[in-house]
C-alpha cells in the first residue's frame, strides 16, 4: 500500500536536501509517504496534511481465467 498527502505549506520551505526549490507560504502539494516523513523530520511545523489517499497497488501476479 502507498499514501499520497496533499499538504499545504504554512510559513515557507527551504531545504534543498529534501526539496530543490523553496516552497512559499500557501502552496499545496502532492507528495508520497517517503518525501513526506523527509520533509516532516526536517521542519516538522512547515506543513499541515489537507488530504490523505492510501492506494492499494495491483496485484504483479496474472490471474488465471477458469
Amino acid at each position: 500500500m502507498q499514501t499520497t498527502y496533499k499538504i499545504k505549506c504554512l510559513r515557507g520551505f527551504r531545504d534543498g536536501m529534501v526539496l530543490p526549490e523553496a516552497v512559499p507560504p500557501g502552496k499545496v502539494l502532492e507528495v508520497d509517504g517517503v518525501l513526506w516523513n523527509k520533509i516532516r523530520k526536517s521542519d516538522p511545523d512547515a506543513f499541515e496534511v489537507v488530504d490523505s489517499v492510501m492506494r492499494v497497488p495491483p496485484p504483479t501476479k496474472g490471474t488465471k481465467d477458469d
